[in-house]
């Protein structure tokens, strides 16, 4: 059992077996138990537990790291096929960054904890058949991304040009729920400056790619993966508890 999930659960006679149900396909169950963590209350005693258990604070940073994207990716259940329970951390001094356009391998449902963040789907059209008359339609460099096996950096495999057009534009307030399918384009923007945190609860992997739109004149965003200490993770904990 991940110990690290014991203490997310307020009733001590029904404590679960995270990792597990992470693959339960009762999907209502998994999802009642996901609503459970993505309060505040529960996500405080959370990093209390964390910060004084050492070998369980050294397992979940050994799988986390800063993303990409900019924001913390702390992760805090593994399950198989890669399936995963999350915390996402914006902190308001980080440096910014424009996320590319992009879909996932797996399905995931999130959990707007504090602060707000905007989210905009994105769909591909044919721009060969399309006249081009409208004014919202982006022109994007089209990639694959894998990641390399036993590597933690990205590959990107070029293919070609695309157009983009947005479709739909949500801001997402503290206690949004929203579920994600795995092939819905989208970018996520977080206002500088702003604490946002949200929590993850990702399926099983769907697929062994994913796709990323960037802009033609400098391609994806690209960093090395450095995955935390349990002295970076410490800190972390520490700021998130004091805010939440």
């Amino acid at each position: 059992m991940n110990q690290s999930l014991r203490i997310a659960t307020s009733q001590p006679n029904t404590l679960t077996d995270f990792d597990h149900l992470l693959q339960a396909p009762d999907q209502q169950v998994l999802q009642a138990h996901f609503s459970r963590l993505s309060q505040s209350t529960h996500m405080v005693n959370l990093c209390k537990w964390l910060l004084a258990n050492g070998d369980a604070l050294a397992s979940v940073a050994s799988r986390s790291y800063p993303h990409v994207l900019g924001f913390d990716k702390i992760v805090l259940s593994d399950g198989e096929n890669s399936a995963q329970l999350r915390v996402h951390v914006w902190w308001p001094d980080r440096t910014p960054t424009r996320e590319d356009v992009h879909n996932h391998r797996a399905a995931f449902w999130s959990h707007v904890l504090t602060g707000r963040l905007a989210c905009t789907l994105y769909e591909e059209i044919d721009s060969a058949s399309d006249p081009g008359t409208d004014t919202e339609v982006i022109g994007m460099a089209k990639f694959r991304e894998c990641g390399r096996v036993g590597d933690q950096e990205w590959d990107f495999e070029h293919l070609g040009p695309a157009s983009l057009r947005p479709t739909v534009r949500l801001l997402l307030a503290p206690g949004t729920s929203y579920e994600l399918p795995a092939e819905t384009l989208h970018r996520i923007e977080v206002p500088v400056e702003s604490l946002v945190v949200t929590v993850v609860l990702q399926r099983g992997q769907k697929r062994q790619w994913s796709t990323v739109y960037a802009e033609p004149t400098r391609g994806p965003t690209l960093m090395r993966q450095r995955r935390f200490t349990a002295v970076d993770l410490r800190e972390r904990l520490a700021a998130l508890q004091a805010v939440l």
